[in-house]
């Protein structure tokens, strides 16, 4: 694969969920799979996203559950509550918007850091995982 060099593509939310799916298949219809050099790491809180797939001519493209990091927070709002002093970024008219995380974030960014907060070893986790993948691999030449 010329050219090519170690990547870790990452998506946050629905709209990186579905760019890095439409780039994953990008990969596959240009040559036939997912170069070994190329890795993914989709951040969502919407737990059905992972059931999402394209059409490609190599078959149904969608992401491994080892490329998705679920960020998903149930009873967002008592968490929010309960740690509010450590959520000093987090603004008080933006309160209204917490609700369970756990089908997305509606479109609202303090949302996302808040799914980001409670879930940032998990997320660093999983990065250090596809980095380490992506590092250990032995690229033979043809």
């Amino acid at each position: 694969m010329p050219g090519l060099k170690r990547t870790l593509y990452i998506g946050l939310g629905g709209t990186g969920f579905k760019t890095l799916l439409h780039t994953k298949r990008a990969f596959v219809e240009t040559y036939g799979e997912v170069p070994p050099m190329v890795k993914f790491l989709v951040v969502d809180s919407d737990i059905n996203q992972s059931s999402y797939s394209l059409p490609s001519s190599y078959g149904e493209v969608k992401f491994d559950p080892s490329e998705i990091s679920n960020v998903s927070v149930t009873q967002a709002k008592a968490k929010v509550a309960h740690n509010r002093t450590r959520l000093t970024w987090l603004p008080d008219r933006n309160l209204q918007a917490v609700e369970d995380l756990v089908n997305g974030c509606g479109m609202v960014r303090t949302n996302g850091r808040i799914a980001f907060s409670f879930n940032y070893t998990k997320i660093k986790q999983n990065i250090h995982t596809q980095l380490n993948n992506l590092c250990s691999l032995t690229i033979v030449h043809n």
